[in-house]
Formats: C-alpha cells, structure tokens, sequence
C-alpha cells in the first residue's frame, strides 16, 4: 500500500550488511530461532517506497557487536560504521547513520563515537537497551555511565 505522504523518516531501519550477518552465523547468532534476515539498499528502497519514507536512518540491531571481547567488537563497529556511512554518502537524501557502539566496553563507544561524529557525520548513535545481558547504566559495566 503505498502512502501519499513522502516525508517520513524512519529512525528505526535495521541494516544487515552480508559481512556482519555472517559474522554473526558464524557465531551461532540467530533472529530469536530464525535465520537472519537478507537485507540491501535494494530491498531497503522498496519498503521506504511502499511505505512513502523519505529517509530512512539505518543502524543494526541487537546483538550489536560485542559478543564478549572488546577488541573484536571495535573492528566490527568500525567495519559496519564505516559501510552504512559510504551507502549515506551515496544517496544522503535517502539515508543516515546511527553510529554502532562497543557497549558494555564504554571506553570503546567513546572512541567509536567520537570517529562516528568526526569523521563520518554521523547523525546519532544506537544504543541497544543491553549488551549482552548488562543494561545501560549497569555498575558491573567496564566504566558505569554515571562517572
């Protein structure tokens, strides 16, 4: 069906680049039992048509990316950061970024954060409301968000 109304925005777009959704099979990550879902600019087009969005702010969903080491956690953020920035930069009129984070490792969301911000223009950040089982604001987290 599609909507007359073409100015929309969608801040709740989940992008699933190939790499980081075989990252996650490989790690036995599934959508609650189900395999994860395919997703593209394609197919992300077609829903923002069907449904007259104009722009469409992509971030992933959970799990994020930390599934239990910091390190590998900060290499993926920066891979899918960086891939969801350059499909912004191709159609900016379309898209935006919702930066990924390396929460529960603040230390590492802040360094993402600030590259997020300074150097791809990114448009906000998306906080998952748990990583892992620790929820924002957790005092077990590596750096509580009240200090």
């Amino acid at each position: 069906m599609n909507s007359p109304n073409t100015h929309r925005i969608d801040v709740h777009h989940h992008a699933s680049p190939d790499f980081y959704k075989d990252w996650l099979v490989d790690r036995g990550i599934t959508a609650g039992g189900l395999a994860l879902p395919d997703w593209s600019v394609e197919s992300a087009r077609k829903i923002m048509e069907r449904h007259g969005v104009a722009t469409s702010i992509l971030s992933i969903s959970t799990p994020g990316v930390h599934l239990g080491d910091d390190k590998e956690a900060g290499v993926m953020a920066r891979r899918v950061n960086e891939h969801v920035a350059e499909i912004v930069r191709d159609d900016p009129q379309a898209f935006g970024l919702f930066a990924t984070l390396t929460l529960p490792d603040v230390d590492g969301a802040l360094t993402e954060a600030e590259y997020a911000f300074d150097t791809l223009d990114a448009d906000g950040v998306i906080l998952l409301a748990n990583a892992r089982g620790t929820y924002l604001g957790d005092p077990s987290s590596s750096r509580s968000w009240r200090s």
